[in-house]
């Protein structure tokens, strides 16, 4: 016996026993491995002139450095327009959680569309920063497909070395851990109407999963920002810089404006003089009456030199004619005379 061997007590012995019995080593614990969504600031942004006026262009692109992919899966339908979109979890086990309803969207049935949907997948936002009569624009975003179709860091633990989710799967879609799913400037859902917006400087915002229709590990870094200089003139765009407040910027005075007023109908070489001035500085004219002096050919010859072209448009009210003058985010009133 075990307990004449070493001399134990036969009560002590059995207890131990019992202990052995049950005591038996707990696997290991399983977790749940969730995604965690980011979007790169927006690239490629572009001014454009579109069927409904002018519009901003840009490219976005989402990738997962969570634990474990997003997965969804398309459900039941919903009366004759409306699916079921699951989020399949994956866990540490290589088993997934019960399936989470992420939420109830149209279905696009035909051209092209057989496949499920995130509703407002990417929202985007256009926020006046120092453009005056300038207003908020907002727009939103319908994934097509959730796609491993650019690599970002897949050197990321469980991070696939090539793409899973491939295609458009009509019932199956993600973005496994490492990858990212882009969208080009030019597809459908990539711009903002820029309407009659004056201008000026502004922050182009774009949030993921606004609504929070699926689960992540965290979701505050699911929104990047491009502060952007804007010119409808030149049609051009430039960006300043990717947070989501305003860069600091010199000091900018204006000092002169040579010269100080033209005839209506003529287009005149003008020069200003200042401080602080840089490159892709915007000019305009503001709050006098009638049409407002146009500005073209923006030069800025250094930090203290602009020169332009203005043209003075005919016609239009006499009330005002002592027009402001802004030079980026400075304006000089009543600086330039329009005369008729």
């Amino acid at each position: 016996m075990l307990s004449d061997r070493f001399n134990l007590p036969r009560l002590f012995l059995s207890g131990l026993m019992v202990c052995v019995l049950f005591a038996r080593p707990s696997a290991a614990q399983v977790v749940e491995l969730l995604p965690n969504l980011e979007p790169f600031v927006a690239s490629d942004i572009k001014l454009a002139t579109g069927p409904a006026g002018l519009e901003l262009l840009f490219t976005t692109t989402s990738w997962n450095k969570g634990a474990g992919p997003l997965e969804i899966r398309g459900g039941e339908l919903v009366g004759s327009d409306r699916q079921n979109v699951y989020q399949y979890i994956l866990r540490s086990d290589g088993t997934y959680s019960e399936p989470y309803l992420a939420g109830t969207f149209v279905y696009h049935e035909g051209g092209g569309h057989d496949h499920i949907h995130l509703e407002d997948y990417a929202r985007h936002t256009l926020q006046p920063v120092n453009a005056p009569g300038a207003s908020n624009v907002t727009g939103s975003k319908i994934s097509f497909c959730l796609l491993d179709n650019i690599k970002v860091n897949t050197r990321l633990p469980n991070a696939p070395k090539r793409a899973v989710y491939f295609s458009c799967n009509p019932q199956v879609q993600g973005i496994s851990v490492g990858w990212g799913d882009r969208y080009a400037s030019n597809l459908e859902g990539q711009s903002l109407p820029f309407g009659s917006n004056p201008s000026g400087d502004y922050v182009l915002k774009t949030e993921i999963d606004a609504p929070h229709h699926l689960r992540e590990s965290s979701t505050a870094d699911n929104v990047s920002c491009a502060y952007l200089r804007i010119d409808t003139v030149a049609l051009t765009v430039q960006v300043l810089g990717t947070t989501c407040s305003p860069p600091s910027e010199p000091d900018v005075t204006i000092s002169s404006i040579t010269p100080g007023s033209a005839v209506a109908g003529s287009t005149v070489a003008v020069t200003i003089l200042g401080s602080g001035f840089s490159a892709g500085m915007g000019v305009s004219f503001e709050n006098g009456s009638g049409k407002a002096p146009v500005v073209s050919n923006v030069s800025v010859v250094g930090s203290t030199q602009i020169t332009v072209n203005v043209t003075i448009p005919t016609g239009g009210s006499m009330s005002d004619p002592l027009w402001d003058v802004r030079v980026g985010p400075v304006v000089k009133p009543d600086a330039f005379r329009v005369i008729r």
